[in-house]
């Protein structure tokens, strides 16, 4: 089953086209683990909210990556590129990083690191 699901998985950039399916994300992940969360940490009305204006043009050193199977977000990755004020070189961050439970264990995590290494790496980003 691993290797058919790492064969299917498609790692690629969110789009304002990708908004429903991030909400559904966020809330099956709140939902299948509520005790992992702070309360109120996962506010959906708000959630939705930030979801209905975010554009991507918005945050041009943000990216979010996701990892879809069958048309279903089932991990996520919050890439931020900025510029280090010592010596002014680009550097990346990785803000957030979440697998869906039932995915874990299939390296839906690993495969979301690479592709953020290669986009960090990428010289036109910053």
């Amino acid at each position: 089953m691993a290797e058919a699901l790492e064969k299917q998985l498609r790692i690629r950039l969110a789009g304002v086209q990708d908004r429903q399916k991030l909400f559904k994300f966020h809330r099956e992940a709140y939902e299948t683990e509520p005790e992992i969360w702070i309360e109120g940490e996962l506010n959906f009305r708000g959630i939705r909210a930030g979801l209905g204006r975010w554009t991507p043009a918005d945050y041009p050193n943000s990216f979010v990556v996701v990892a879809e199977l069958n048309k279903k977000i089932v991990g996520l990755l919050l890439l931020v590129i900025y510029y280090r004020s010592v010596d002014g070189r680009p550097s990346a961050q990785v803000k957030d990083l979440f697998v869906l439970k039932s995915f874990r264990g299939y390296k839906v995590a690993t495969r979301l690191l690479e592709f953020a290494k290669k986009l960090s790496r990428e010289g036109s980003l910053c």
